[in-house]
């Protein structure tokens, strides 16, 4: 008889295990639509109401409690760790040590633009001018938003958009790949090709430093000084603290 009920309990827990995957799958859609909409993860105030009206037992609620706590985490593991900072920062260089160092996909925003359009940025500025690749700056941000999962480089300015911000830190961290005005300015004068669209002199390397320094530090859920050893480690450490898989 005992073994009949044990049965019995095998294929309940087989079912309930079915349904965990196909509340996880839809836990998933719901998670790629918050990151790409910028919508906050947690939703405390609909949570409380579900397990007030849908709970009769402190058995159900503990259960409710305990699923909605595995979708929170799941969605969680999926945000993206954003590196922002100034050009000439050591984005470009951390993207690498991170996708050496983690299963995560590593790409760069100005890159994906480039692809997109088939033109390299300089290309793009020069054709289409600084508020079309702005635009489409936008695009690409909910799209690795969207994708998560992901480490993304992003190009210098995608803080001046109050949106990108909010898609950022409703989808993941945000690392400020950080270095003294210094050194950007000594990285700029030992870059042979001179190809930021917007940094044509040392005067405007200064002009962005100064216009960039507060919305940087301000939106940044960590800053982490590029020109020391182990930054790349200290940001997937940073991520770990986070609830990030890494």
């Amino acid at each position: 008889m005992i073994n009949d009920y044990r049965h019995e309990i095998d294929i309940i827990d087989e079912q309930l295990l079915a349904l965990l995957q196909k509340r996880l799958g839809v836990v998933d859609k719901i998670g790629r639509y918050k990151r790409r909409n910028g919508l906050p993860l947690f939703d405390e105030s609909r949570e409380r109401e579900a397990l007030r009206t849908k709970c009769k037992t402190d058995a159900e609620k503990q259960l409710l409690s305990a699923l909605m706590d595995i979708s929170k985490a799941y969605q969680k593991a999926c945000f993206n760790i954003y590196l922002i900072g100034m050009p000439y920062s050591g984005k470009s260089t951390i993207l690498k040590d991170l996708s050496a160092m983690t299963d995560r996909p590593c790409v760069d925003t100005d890159e994906l633009i480039a692809q997109r359009e088939n033109m390299s940025i300089p290309e793009i500025f020069g054709k289409h001018g600084e508020t079309y690749f702005r635009d489409i700056e936008s695009v690409v941000l909910c799209d690795c938003a969207e994708e998560g999962s992901s480490v993304v480089s992003t190009g210098g300015g995608i803080i001046l958009r109050k949106e990108n911000i909010r898609i950022m830190k409703n989808s993941g961290i945000i690392i400020l790949c950080d270095r003294p005005l210094d050194s950007l300015r000594e990285s700029f004068l030992n870059d042979k090709t001179k190809s930021r669209p917007l940094v044509k002199n040392v005067e405007d390397l200064e002009l962005l430093y100064y216009e960039r320094f507060r919305p940087y530090r301000e939106n940044a859920d960590i800053c982490i000084n590029t020109e020391l050893s182990g930054a790349a480690e200290k940001i997937l450490g940073f991520a770990k603290e986070k609830g990030l898989s890494v």
